[in-house]
């Protein structure tokens, strides 16, 4: 799968599942209890720097998403697990 392509359904699929969502916060918690958990930054189609933002909140979830208990759940985004789409995600990133 191409980088871009598994970017935009991973964003897709974690903004249409509410149950993803809530599955990624309650993992953030459980790994780091005192911090807030981070949410996706929704892109916004009028807002130019949207998709940048949305995608550095994803690199910084990283770790969140390496926890098999998630992939588990949702085999559907398995794709990002791979250390390769974290490190396109990157280049991309610049």
């Amino acid at each position: 799968m191409q980088t871009k392509h598994a970017i935009v359904n991973l964003i897709g699929f974690l903004e249409g599942s509410k149950i993803a969502r809530t599955e990624l916060k309650k993992i953030q918690l459980l790994l780091e209890p005192k911090k807030r958990p981070l949410r996706l930054i929704k892109h916004n189609s009028t807002r130019w720097s949207s998709r940048f933002n949305n995608l550095e909140r994803l690199l910084r979830l990283r770790t969140i998403f390496k926890q098999n208990y998630l992939f588990e759940k949702f085999p559907e985004i398995k794709f990002a697990q791979k250390q390769e789409f974290w490190e396109n995600l990157e280049k991309i990133m610049g």
